[in-house]
């Protein structure tokens, strides 16, 4: 098999082990993985024919090394120890393979094939087992083998379907496990990167204007992340750190890096987005600690539901007693959306693109913005349209009672140096 999950333990040197198989010995596995499942299949095999020995055993190069042993109280001394290799030009499997000796040996005295073998009378072979254990693609990789030091005149063809059917199933097992471990090492790798973005290393800060639909006056400015990989969305890559669990890590290092590179006032305010997580986790009590609240806004985003609307109005009071204002992003995407602007009460709406492009030409549409405007209106709260990308679209918007906006109409997101 496979030399990276299918070492049971670590190796162990040998009389008639090569250097360079030391040297590239593969990691063990974890213990809740291939080897427990493999161990408990080698015992099951080994009681079910009656053998004192059972082993796997993979192919690497010109030796088999033994992987996997289970061993009966009374086995003798020719259990091999797992991690030790013997030379293939020798051994019985590479002969069960070539159809020069059978599958299974009732009594190796007797029979031509075994009894002249050295590994025979090494390894006190009284009677032997034999299946090949095979790839995805069916290339032999390895054995799964059964010996007793006596002969087994009960051993018969039914018994080599039993390890052939269990062959099958660490085959099967043993795939699994490469999968899981390489889904590990993906995940790892990912954990990695997204600790690096966190440390900033590739993303990049932009802002986007947002401004005053009657006059076009810029009256404040959005934080955005961009990441160098574009693989994902910045959507996608806050999802793939929340489920990592560096979801609030990356948010932080985000919209801290948005305040320190961004002047805001009461006047020209600076919008940073925060999930409902993060707030809830400290994150405006580590962003504001030491800064001027005046000018904030905090856009609340949704990336899972919310168990306790009670705590994170608690979290967010004290500083909106200090000036910072509370926005509501994508309203009229969701109902998650909807349910904040209830809840909340914030101070600006912001109504989802989805709602915006086409406003001018769908009825549909503007009725929705009018109900969400006359909504913000009862609650005291500004309405902010998002993705505005043509006059059509602005001049419905400013009819409709929509005071802000923001979109390609006015400007592109664009890059700001960040402040080390």
């Amino acid at each position: 098999m496979p030399g990276e999950a299918f070492a049971g333990v670590p190796a162990a040197a040998g009389p008639r082990r090569s250097q360079a198989r030391a040297a590239t010995e593969p990691p063990e596995p974890p213990e809740d993985g291939f080897g427990p499942s493999v161990q408990r299949l080698l015992r099951l095999l080994r009681t079910t024919v009656g053998m004192k020995i059972a082993w796997t055993s993979e192919f690497l190069g010109s030796e088999q090394v033994f992987r996997f042993v289970d061993a009966a109280p009374d086995a003798g001394a020719g259990v091999p120890r797992p991690g030790t290799a013997l030379p293939l030009s020798g051994a019985y499997c590479s002969r069960v393979i070539d159809g020069t000796m059978p599958a299974a040996i009732t009594d190796t005295s007797t029979d031509p094939s075994a009894v002249l073998l050295p590994v025979t009378f090494d390894m006190h072979i009284g009677s032997y087992l034999g299946v090949p254990l095979r790839s995805a693609d069916g290339a032999v990789e390895g054995m799964l083998c059964a010996v007793s030091p006596s002969s087994s005149p009960s051993l018969s063809d039914a018994d080599v379907t039993s390890a052939r059917l269990i062959a099958d199933v660490i085959d099967d097992i043993h795939r699994r496990e490469l999968a899981a471990v390489a889904a590990r090492r993906r995940r790892d790798a990912l954990r990695r990167l997204v600790r690096r973005l966190c440390r900033g290393t590739g993303r990049q800060l932009v802002v986007q204007a947002i401004v005053d639909l009657m006059s076009g006056e810029e009256v404040g400015v959005e934080a955005l992340t961009r990441f160098d990989d574009v693989e994902r969305s910045p959507a996608e890559w806050f999802a793939t750190a929340q489920s990592l669990g560096l979801g609030t890590a990356l948010e932080v290092a985000a919209a801290a890096s948005a305040l320190r590179s961004v002047p805001a006032d009461a006047t020209h305010a600076l919008s940073i987005n925060l999930s409902p997580e993060a707030i809830l986790d400290g994150a405006l009590d580590e962003l504001l600690g030491g800064r001027d609240h005046r000018g904030v806004i905090v856009e609340v985003t949704e990336h899972a539901p919310i168990a306790s609307y009670e705590a994170l109005e608690d979290a967010l009071r004290p500083h909106r007693e200090r000036g910072v204002r509370i926005a509501v992003d994508d309203v009229g995407a969701g109902y998650a959306s909807m349910t904040h602007v209830l809840r909340l009460r914030p101070d600006l709406v912001k109504i989802d693109m989805s709602l915006v492009h086409g406003l001018d030409g769908d009825p549909v549409r503007r009725a929705l913005v009018s109900a969400i405007t006359g909504l913000a209106e009862q609650i005291g709260a500004d309405v902010v349209a998002e993705g505005v990308e043509t006059t059509g679209e602005r001049e419905a918007l400013v009819g409709l009672g929509v005071r802000l906006g923001q979109g390609y109409l006015f400007q592109r997101p664009t890059p700001v140096p960040t402040a080390a």
